[in-house]
């Protein structure tokens, strides 16, 4: 919990561009830095952000961070904790999804329980932002219960309407990624993009009305 600023819970793709250690951040202006298993469990978010604010010798690899100079052991106790999570995992994804929202009966006029996602539902979203945008508000369709194809209308509507300038590639990319697993994902209220628009000031607030939005929307009290 107390480091849960400084881990991104958004990562969930398979095929993912990394940064190489010691390249700079574009908009933050910190560096991507290696640290030790000492300093994760002692240092506190500012400490560690510290660190990243200039580069740092590489200990473990060589110049690239993908070649190990070291001698790697298998870790026997992190091999069984994998087999047993991917066997639950197994188990878990054959059961059928619910849906935990109502699918809207008419889908020309949407109403999210997020309103980090309706703020990007309703505005342009400006370039760098775009495909981040599109993946989270591809996962909330999927949640509301609307099909891919359906998902897709949506974003080419979306697209259209806000001036996003998102090719259909793109989108459909989009779609591929937010269907391509059995069970949908739905981001938090600490997701770093949902509050990048969310109106809604404080984390706790946004909880209380995402709360509120599903009660309505599935006939709880």
């Amino acid at each position: 919990e107390e480091l849960r600023e400084a881990v991104d819970l958004s990562i969930k793709d398979r095929v993912r561009l990394l940064r190489l250690p010691n390249t700079l951040h574009e908009e933050s202006k910190l560096y991507k830095t290696a640290i030790s298993a000492k300093e994760l469990r002692t240092l506190d978010f500012e400490a560690i952000r510290g660190l990243a604010k200039k580069p740092r010798p590489l200990q473990a690899t060589d110049e690239t961070g993908l070649l190990s100079e070291m001698e790697v052991e298998t870790n026997t106790a992190a091999v069984r904790l994998f087999r047993r999570v991917r066997s639950q995992l197994r188990r878990f994804i054959k059961k059928p999804f619910r849906y935990r929202f109502q699918r809207p009966e008419d889908l020309s006029h949407l109403s999210f329980p997020c309103a980090g996602v309706q703020a990007i539902w309703e505005r342009h979203v400006e370039s760098g932002y775009r495909n981040n945008a599109a993946i989270r508000l591809a996962s909330a369709l999927r949640l509301l219960g609307l099909n891919e194809g359906e998902t897709v209308e949506k974003l080419v509507e979306w697209n259209i309407n806000r001036e996003i300038g998102l090719p259909m590639h793109e989108l459909e990319n989009v779609v591929r990624s937010a269907y391509q697993h059995s069970f949908p994902y739905r981001y938090s209220c600490q997701d770093e993009i949902l509050r990048h628009f969310c109106p809604i000031k404080t984390v706790a607030e946004c909880l209380a009305h995402f709360n509120q939005h599903s009660a309505h929307n599935t006939g709880q009290t």
